[in-house]
């Protein structure tokens, strides 16, 4: 597994959907994941400390895990298959590994929450993706993507 952290979040002006931008841990390699709008700002209000009088949807998974006497492990980027990115939240309750499916944006939300700042440190990319130069190289943008999902220029992975 490669060690990413929350490097940047923001708006892609090319296509005008948010991205969150991972980056390997001492390390150039970036992995740019295209979200949805709400995933972006429930992350960046995590990020910058904003509370909700109302939980969200990601407050609530972690009240979830943590009520049921979970903790988060990992969150693990594990694929990318028909320009879909693929990701885990490794839990661990009582002994018992528990592995939950996730889009990589709300494993991302809910990781921030259970771990605060921590969790930025918990991220992963499994090694069997490659560093590939997309279209953004110019801009010294380099992504961690697999050949085929670098070739789709016009139709950017989304989670």
């Amino acid at each position: 597994m490669i060690p990413v952290s929350v490097a940047k979040l923001g708006l892609d002006s090319v296509s005008n959907t948010y991205v969150v931008v991972l980056q390997e841990q001492g390390g150039d390699r970036m992995l740019p994941i295209w979200i949805g709008r709400p995933e972006a700002e429930s992350i960046a209000m995590q990020l910058s400390g904003e509370k909700r009088v109302r939980p969200l949807t990601h407050d609530l998974c972690h009240a979830l895990i943590t009520g049921l006497g979970a903790t988060l492990r990992r969150v693990q980027v594990t694929r990318i298959q028909d320009a879909t990115f693929y990701a885990e939240l490794h839990l661990s309750r009582m002994g018992a590994s528990i592995v939950v499916d996730a889009r990589p944006s709300d494993a991302i939300a809910v990781a921030l929450r259970l771990g605060e700042r921590r969790a930025r440190r918990r991220f992963a990319v499994r090694r069997t993706v490659e560093a590939t130069p997309r279209a953004h190289a110019a801009r010294g943008f380099w992504s961690v993507l697999p050949v085929a999902c670098a070739r789709r220029e016009h139709s950017p992975p989304v989670c």
